[in-house]
């Protein structure tokens, strides 16, 4: 959640809801094949940070994203 956001990379955070996540786990937000680290990490929710798009800041459209959980990946249906 959000769904998708603004090219410019100032929409705020990515938010990943579920639930057993820890700060003990290591995890890393891929956003159009490439890795960060997320900006916050609880219980219920992974904070991805939304950065600005490759393509430049008139780019309109869908990248990959995924997350990476513990040498296990999710990649999302329709992307970011």
């Amino acid at each position: 959640m959000p769904r998708s956001g603004p090219s410019d990379g100032t929409g705020g955070a990515i938010l990943i809801q579920g639930s057993g996540f820890s700060n003990e786990t290591e995890v890393l937000c891929s956003l159009d094949h490439s890795f960060y680290e997320p900006l916050e990490i609880s219980p219920n929710v992974i904070k991805c940070p939304m950065v600005k798009a490759k393509q430049g800041a008139d780019f309109f459209g869908n990248v990959d994203f995924a997350v990476h959980i513990g040498g296990l990946s999710h990649k999302f249906t329709g992307g970011f």
